[in-house]
């Protein structure tokens, strides 16, 4: 979180004529962390035909869209991305961009959209990351059959993985038991079934080049605690998220985290803090699409 240093190192290496589509990565993310929007602009137009890279800024520009509820405008951006790993013959990129279009349309409630699109994702391939982000997408819907289907598939496939192991497969099963839809009996399991996950939470998970599941353990731990009617611990769990915006970059786990603190909050009593916290969260979406489920919910008052 030491931007102004970061832009200075970047402007370090074009002193020494060096350039790197990175750096423009970097400092386009340096930018939205500032709300800089011209600045996030001009970053992005810099890789704008980079072979490549285009894919990545796109992939980028989607989760800041679906991070402030633009689901209409993040989809655009995302199938672009698809379109072109496709064209390239990069099946296991388009899978993860797809299943992560799936998983934003499922943190703003859009089921049949985020169905669709995972499916449409492990059609095209069945490679570890977009698989997945896929199953923990399917699992918000509550599709939990399906997700543990998933869960189950990669277990087989990648015993040894760490990943696998002990973030991907936990926060499925997490994730799988909080949204099926039916009552949550007991949220100690859930959180006892994290606990692998606690070593390697802050780890920032990224193939390809781009950032996925980053801090989903922490945010589901967090709806356990919530589940367990415990509001102090579940806010610590999502401050965690808030307190790390470098992990988690532009995507929008972290506004989800800034929700299910209001709610800890409200949990706990607090009920300044809790509309505070709602005041801004409304502020972030403050440009998102009508209709979607989760706006009216987050626009309620504690």
């Amino acid at each position: 979180q030491r931007l102004p240093e970061a832009k200075a190192a970047a402007e370090s290496a074009w002193a020494r004529q060096l350039d790197s589509p990175w750096l423009h990565i970097c400092l386009y993310l340096i930018a939205y962390e500032q709300a800089d929007s011209q600045e996030m602009a001009r970053e992005a137009a810099q890789l704008k035909s980079v072979s490549d890279f285009e894919d990545i800024m796109l992939y980028y520009e989607a989760q800041a869209a679906a991070r402030e509820g633009r689901l209409n405008e993040s989809r655009l951006l995302s199938n672009q991305a698809v379109e072109m790993t496709l064209h390239a013959k990069q099946p296991d990129s388009a899978s993860l961009y797809l299943a992560q279009a799936a998983m934003n349309d499922a943190w703003a409630g859009n089921r049949n959209e985020a169905r669709h699109e995972a499916q449409r994702a492990l059609q095209i391939s069945s490679g570890r990351e977009g698989e997945a982000v896929a199953a923990v997408a399917l699992a918000i819907t509550g599709d939990s059959p399906e997700a543990l289907r998933l869960a189950n598939d990669l277990a087989d496939r990648f015993p040894e993985n760490t990943m696998v192991r002990d973030q991907y497969v936990p926060t499925i099963h997490a994730a799988a038991a909080l949204h099926s839809g039916a009552p949550v009996n007991n949220p100690d399991a859930i959180i006892n079934e994290l606990a692998p996950a606690m070593p390697t939470e802050f780890g920032s998970h990224a193939v390809d080049r781009v950032a996925f599941l980053t801090c989903y353990s922490i945010y589901f731990r967090g709806e356990a605690y919530l589940a367990a009617r415990q509001g102090p611990q579940a806010a610590a769990e999502f401050q965690k998220i808030l307190d790390h915006p470098q992990l988690t970059l532009t995507d929008p786990v972290s506004a989800m985290a800034m929700l299910g603190l209001a709610r800890a909050y409200e949990l706990s009593g607090d009920r300044a803090e809790s509309v505070a916290t709602y005041k801004s969260f409304q502020n972030l979406w403050k440009n998102a699409n009508s209709g979607l489920s989760l706006y009216p919910r987050a626009k309620m008052q504690p």
